[in-house]
């Protein structure tokens, strides 16, 4: 999530708290299969029914309640931006402890399934 948020802030000047925020919950549900146990935790600690995926539409949920909506599209990212964001995203030493390994193309993906 933060290789995309700084990604996201560097290519299209996006603030890093929202970046991280239009992303958060698509980033997590790419990362469910790969820590499962982390996300029952996070579950857990939250009071969410339903486990991980439950953890993931929560979080969803909770966005909306304060206010963070719209896709990155609505917050300004072009199509044309993408080859710079998975660029920079890429580069970035922050996804090295990602719980799942991401490689460009994943990035790619991610990215899109935000917009």
């Amino acid at each position: 999530m933060h290789s995309c948020a700084h990604a996201l802030g560097a290519v299209c000047d996006l603030h890093h708290g929202l970046a991280n925020a239009l992303m958060i919950d698509t980033v997590m549900a790419w990362n469910l299969s790969s820590a499962p146990a982390k996300f029952e935790e996070l579950a857990h600690v939250c009071a969410v029914a339903g486990g991980g995926q439950g953890f993931a539409a929560w979080l969803r949920a909770l966005k909306r309640s304060v206010g963070i909506t719209g896709t990155l599209s609505s917050h300004g990212v072009k199509p044309e931006h993408l080859a710079r964001l998975v660029e920079v995203a890429t580069a970035d030493i922050c996804h090295q402890t990602n719980p799942r390994p991401c490689t460009a193309a994943d990035f790619e993906a991610l990215f899109k399934a935000a917009m």
